[in-house]
């Protein structure tokens, strides 16, 4: 289809050099995946515009994570609503979410721990960290959570998979270099929440530090300044007033990189070094690693 060339866009070869993607591989993700569609000139020549240069930089994104290319056209369009509804052909479908949730359930419901671990090591070496934690394990908690089955059945997968996430966070930690994000929750509660980010960031091979759950302000800017942290990303959960005030004067005052998602407390939104991320948790692990995290280790 061919569409009027704007100024300032690119021939394949200089979007090449501009992208690190070689024009065969652009050529092959416009016809066998359709996740990039450039513009063509009456003769059939190919342009690109910097709107392609970011759609590059997430399907990079995905890839880097492990993700097979025929699934990426589903992960680019990911949002709330894409978890109830099937992938177009190629993508991954809302009941192949369900098998997997079942299979959680179903080895919980026979208590075999070792089986259960390896069901989440094939799937993390399957699946990016944030993708199967929101589309299988989230949903599986919340269930558990409604009450619905044995409490054990929640205090097994929650104990178990932090756990897990532990293990992989510190493999990940092993080879990645500084600079630093230091994680943080403001509540115990919010542990497997800010485990599952760092294990997914960690994936992408950024630094990330994690001095386990439920740190005050005070505790959370001495760590930082004796890591040397570039950014702090804190995940927050329900509190009592008293220590969302606190938590709100830290905010008001400090000028650290901030990430903050769950539910900060109201703060002066407009400061150029708090960025709120607003759910699903697999843009949130997107956005930072494509507009934050690859900036400040580059």
């Amino acid at each position: 289809m061919t569409s009027p060339i704007p100024d300032g866009s690119y021939p394949i070869r200089e979007f090449a050099r501009l992208t690190g993607v070689n024009p065969a591989t652009l050529r092959a993700w416009e016809r066998r995946y359709g996740i990039i569609h450039p513009l063509r000139t009456p003769k059939g020549h190919r342009f690109f515009s910097d709107d392609h240069i970011r759609q590059v930089k997430r399907i990079l994104y995905w890839l880097e994570q492990g993700y097979p290319v025929r699934h990426v056209g589903l992960l680019l369009n990911n949002d709330a609503s894409d978890a109830n509804r099937s992938a177009d052909a190629g993508g991954i479908p809302h009941s192949h979410w369900l098998e997997q949730q079942q299979a959680v359930m179903d080895t919980l419901l026979a208590i075999t721990p070792k089986r259960l671990d390896e069901l989440w090591c094939n799937a993390f070496s399957t699946y990016p960290v944030a993708v199967y934690y929101q589309f299988c394990l989230a949903p599986v908690l919340d269930r558990l959570r409604s009450g619905s089955e044995h409490p054990m059945l929640l205090r097994m997968m929650e104990q178990l998979l932090q756990r897990k996430l532990y293990s992989m966070f510190y493999q990940q930690q092993r080879m990645a270099s500084p600079p630093i994000l230091l994680m943080a929750t403001n509540q115990p509660e919010g542990e497997l929440d800010i485990l599952i980010r760092a294990c997914a960031i960690g994936a992408a091979g950024l630094r990330v530090e994690y001095l386990g759950p439920n740190l005050n302000p005070t505790d959370l800017s001495l760590a930082a300044d004796a890591l040397q942290a570039t950014h702090t990303w804190v995940h927050f959960m329900p509190q009592e007033k008293s220590c969302e005030l606190r938590w709100q004067r830290y905010l008001n005052q400090s000028e650290r990189m901030h990430i903050l998602t769950g539910t900060p407390p109201d703060h002066n939104g407009g400061r150029p070094n708090m960025h709120r991320l607003q759910p699903p948790l697999s843009m949130q692990i997107q956005h930072y690693i494509l507009n934050t995290g690859r900036v400040t280790h580059e």
